[in-house]
């Protein structure tokens, strides 16, 4: 990926958390909702580049590298799951998950009358399938770019979510902290993984 779209995509999976936090009041429960529907839309995405390679390829090792890889992402997306929700319980021990889960999809902000939920599935698959038209396709990354790369940067995306939400849960036993310093750790850890570690 060219340094300018790391860039843009870092800055959207940064600025949608704060607008949604200082312009749309989220609690850090719609915030942290939101983070992993972007994330199970990179796993559709992984998918959808994954049969790609495999119809191009017809390479027996992708498809079983798809097969298990397949399996063991979406073990590694429960666990982020239940991690998340263990770190939320823990910042708002008294939050109602299902009501709280219904009132992020239904929330309408005025002027327009409609649930959020409409605005968050094009912001949540747009970036991903952009760059997966750009690069994937008509770079024709699919010729070189195999399954188990595919698989293991992706893996290595949710483990480094898995070992911030670890921090976040441990910090959280021990400190309240408001909303806004966990969504500032969260915009300094993401853009050092971004720029730095990944």
């Amino acid at each position: 990926m060219q340094k300018k779209q790391q860039i843009i995509l870092s800055l959207g999976d940064i600025l949608i958390p704060l607008f949604g936090l200082f312009y749309l009041d989220w609690s850090l429960y719609f915030i942290a909702l939101y983070l992993l529907f972007d994330l199970l839309g990179s796993y559709i995405f992984y998918l959808i580049k994954a049969r790609k390679r495999i119809a191009y390829s017809r390479s027996l090792e992708d498809k079983n590298k798809f097969r298990s890889g397949t399996i063991s992402l979406a073990f590694t997306l429960l666990a982020i799951i239940a991690a998340t929700y263990l770190f939320v319980l823990n910042t708002n021990p008294k939050i109602d998950f299902s009501q709280a889960f219904v009132s992020f999809l239904m929330y309408i902000e005025e002027p327009i009358p409609l649930p959020q939920f409409w605005f968050l599935i094009p912001l949540i698959l747009l970036p991903p399938y952009q760059q997966y038209k750009m690069e994937f396709i008509m770079r024709q990354k699919f010729r070189t770019t195999t399954v188990n790369s595919l698989t293991t940067s992706f893996h290595k995306d949710l483990l480094f979510a898995i070992a911030f939400l670890g921090i976040g849960i441990g910090i959280s036993y021990f400190l309240v902290l408001p909303s806004f310093i966990w969504l500032l750790g969260f915009i300094i850890l993401k853009l050092v993984y971004d720029f730095i570690i990944k």
